[in-house]
């Protein structure tokens, strides 16, 4: 049984880039023949040996392999490797500002995205970096609830094999002053299957250790919620101290200092004045205590939709940190929307920037399928007629 374009458009075989046709042991059949139409394994093309995907080798999506780390020994925490997969922004369209026929050609689109990455890519846990909803800030129980069943739709899995962490957005409950704790508990409680999450809190994960934030929480009034994130935040920065100072240093490697901060919302990115806060990145005194209180080594951001790298320095610039703002995971959002993939153990990291295709190669590949399908039912019609 082939797998359909559907199924492989994200996912790209080592021996070269391109739309290979595979067999039920998965094995790649040479040449260039391909499965084409949706689901459909029954009909087959051959395409111009002219053909060009315009994607090199070096675009292939593939979970790059941090050094001295053993990814088959994910039980021990000295040597695992975690695949971890980051998405952002998935803006499921809701029902003010969204039209129908949108709704169910984005839910489609990127339900056949992420079910394809699982089935190619199979990580061990995904993380989706808020406003997952576009509209869940003013959504009725009902609408929140026919949301919701999108998602798990959309992102369904095998919970045996991939673990999926979803962090809380601004479109998920609104803005600072915009918010409640009851748009906030709902959120955790119907997406998140939490009765009560944290504004921040440490995740733990085969001895890798993440700190996941709301950045809605870090507004600094004071706030119940803002006090609530600013007392954890305290309570984390202690915590992993002690971790490290009793750490024998013969067994350092065992200590995963803080590695990523999956903030939900903003946080400092390039051509961004800090002195003028604004609804994209943190404020310079926010800035300024999650990274001296944490010292992270690696920032996953999301909410402004690109994908971005940079560099932060502190503690009197002797320590830095990169972060990495993730582009969102809809078509429309983003021309050539994307995700990262992770390769982590306890003591390094390697991120690959993975693009989806334009909804113009999409196009193009299905109304090549249909013209090819067109042809071999014609051509079936006609064999008897010459034979």
């Amino acid at each position: 049984m082939g797998l359909s374009i559907g199924t492989t458009i994200v996912g790209w075989d080592k021996n070269g880039p391109g739309i290979y046709y595979v067999d039920t042991d998965g094995n790649r059949t040479p040449g260039n023949l391909f499965s084409v139409g949706s689901g459909s394994p029954y009909a087959y093309g051959v395409l111009d040996t002219g053909y060009n995907y315009e994607m090199n080798d070096e675009d292939a999506c593939n979970w790059p392999d941090p050094p001295n780390a053993s990814v088959k020994n994910i039980q021990n925490p000295d040597t695992a490797v975690v695949n971890l997969m980051v998405l952002a922004d998935t803006h499921l369209v809701g029902y003010v500002l969204g039209h129908p026929i949108d709704r169910i050609r984005r839910d489609w689109q990127m339900k056949r995205a992420f079910q394809a990455s699982l089935y190619l890519h199979n990580p061990n846990a995904v993380i989706i970096l808020g406003d997952i909803l576009d509209e869940g800030k003013w959504a009725t129980n009902d609408d929140f609830s026919y949301l919701v069943g999108r998602f798990r739709d959309i992102f369904h899995h095998d919970k045996t094999k991939t673990l999926v962490k979803t962090v809380v957005g601004n479109h998920d409950i609104g803005f600072h002053y915009a918010t409640n704790e009851f748009l906030n508990n709902r959120f955790h409680r119907d997406v998140g299957d939490n009765i009560y999450t944290p504004p921040i809190y440490l995740w733990s994960f085969f001895g890798i250790h993440f700190v996941i934030a709301n950045s809605i929480a870090f507004e600094g009034d004071n706030c119940d919620l803002c006090f609530e994130a600013n007392f954890i935040l305290k309570s984390i920065a202690r915590y992993l101290d002690c971790l490290k100072i009793s750490t024998p240093s013969n067994t350092k490697s065992c200590y995963s200092k803080e590695l990523g901060m999956g903030l939900s919302d903003k946080f400092p990115y390039i051509d961004v004045d800090l002195n003028d806060p604004s609804s994209f990145v943190y404020s310079r005194p926010a800035t300024k205590q999650l990274l001296e209180s944490l010292r992270p080594r690696l920032i996953l951001s999301g909410h402004t939709h690109y994908s971005c790298k940079m560099s932060h320095q502190f503690g009197n610039q002797s320590d830095s940190a990169v972060e990495w703002s993730v582009a969102s995971f809809s078509w429309r959002n983003l021309a050539n929307p994307g995700f990262l993939m992770l390769s982590i153990s306890s003591t390094n990291y390697s991120v690959n920037k993975c693009y989806l295709p334009t909804e113009l190669r999409l196009l193009q590949i299905y109304i090549s399928g249909v013209l090819l399908i067109l042809f071999v039912v014609t051509y079936q019609k006609l064999i008897p007629y010459f034979v």
